[in-house]
């Protein structure tokens, strides 16, 4: 799958994302609310209060045949949680999990950092190079949140993201503009 077969796809994606975020927006929850002892202390204060969870039976699945694409490698699972801007969401009976909220966090600075147009284009360009465990922002925030469960004391989430988008993006940029993405 080629960045420009993806682009074409951006407008419905959109549409579709604040359809969803509308849909939810009465039980979205301000993290904020949640009484974790250390999740904040990772974040800063601006991302920590702009960030909702939205607890549902089942997580909302990315409609890719909608738009026209097959369904990734491994993005076709169950998972405990996904991302949408400033807005995860979570199953129900995994709200108490402090690490599964962490690891949501840092797909909520990883959309921050990259913005509203080219978080889901890597994100998409990643899952259909390789899989869902192989995604770059996947990783990224697997190994942050390895940090974060067994750090003895806070850190920057934004300033790893930063760091870790800062090494990956010039690669990213090159391939595009060589035309290999």
């Amino acid at each position: 799958m080629r960045a420009n077969d993806l682009l074409k796809h951006a407008p419905a994606y959109h549409h579709w994302v604040d359809d969803l975020l509308v849909k939810h927006e009465l039980s979205a929850r301000q993290v904020t609310t949640y009484e974790f002892q250390r999740l904040s202390q990772y974040f800063n204060p601006q991302t920590f209060a702009a960030a909702k969870c939205v607890e549902v039976d089942s997580l909302p699945k990315i409609p890719w045949h909608e738009f026209g694409l097959s369904v990734p490698e491994g993005m076709d699972v169950n998972f405990d949680g996904i991302t949408f801007r400033n807005t995860y969401f979570i199953k129900r009976g995994e709200a108490f999990r402090e690490f599964l909220h962490f690891h949501e966090m840092v797909h909520v600075v990883q959309w921050q950092t990259l913005g509203n147009d080219l978080y889901p284009l890597i994100y998409a360009l990643e899952a259909f190079k390789g899989n869902y465990e192989t995604n770059v922002l996947e990783v990224m925030a697997r190994d942050v949140t390895d940090f974060f469960i067994k750090a003895n004391e806070p850190f920057s989430t934004e300033f790893f993201v930063a760091a870790w988008i800062g090494q990956y993006l010039p690669q990213v940029f090159t391939q595009f503009i060589k035309g290999e993405l």
